[in-house]
């Protein structure tokens, strides 16, 4: 329970406000849920023996199915710190080992760090996952241009179709996912979501 300070902080905080009346790190979104579907299916080549990232991991559903499927190591990456702590929380409720998940905040786009050096062993092969990433198309190219950077990553995009997802030749639609009942109903009437793999053109 908040205490009388903490009350008052967000009160008067606009970002607080927003952050706990409606946290996007306090939901499932589409495109993690194609990915968790994906990567369960497909997880003795997309994810076992292999590094993971989660980026912008959010809740951290990804990140959590992923620990599960004898990855070498899984870090959920996102620069909010509400979400990192969420997926800390998740994680612990969903029976993930304390520390199976590495927990970064730093943004990966924007300054230069080299994913495979987050890594404990950067010569193992890398995955990276990607969700709902593409709802602003100012950041839709900021991502695109990073993920040009990952060179030698497998990557894997879970997206419902959203306006900035981009159409120039680079994803391609590996699977399609019905969405379950109570996502349908939190996502303004969306049936389903797609998984797709990034490649260089």
């Amino acid at each position: 329970m908040l205490g009388k300070l903490d009350e008052e902080r967000i009160s008067n905080d606009r970002r607080l406000q927003k952050l706990l009346i409606d946290p996007f790190w306090g939901y499932l979104w589409p495109g993690s849920y194609a990915l968790h579907k994906h990567i369960r299916e497909h997880g003795a080549s997309t994810i076992k023996h292999r590094n993971v990232l989660d980026f912008a991991s959010g809740c951290g559903l990804s990140a959590i199915t992923a620990s599960r499927l004898e990855p070498s190591e899984v870090i959920a990456n996102d620069i909010d710190d509400f979400a990192i702590a969420a997926v800390e929380v998740n994680a612990e409720l969903n029976g993930v080992e304390p520390g199976r998940i590495g927990l970064t905040a730093s943004n990966l786009c924007g300054n230069g760090i080299v994913v495979k050096e987050l890594f404990k062993d950067p010569n193992l092969p890398l995955t990276i996952l990607c969700g709902d990433v593409f709802y602003d198309l100012e950041f839709a190219a900021v991502v695109m241009e990073w993920l040009a950077k990952q060179e030698g990553a497998e990557i894997y995009v879970g997206d419902p179709g959203r306006h900035a997802l981009p159409r120039s030749g680079e994803l391609e639609e590996v699977a399609e996912y019905d969405l379950p009942p109570l996502l349908k109903d939190s996502n303004n009437g969306m049936t389903s979501v797609k998984c797709f793999r990034y490649t260089q053109v």
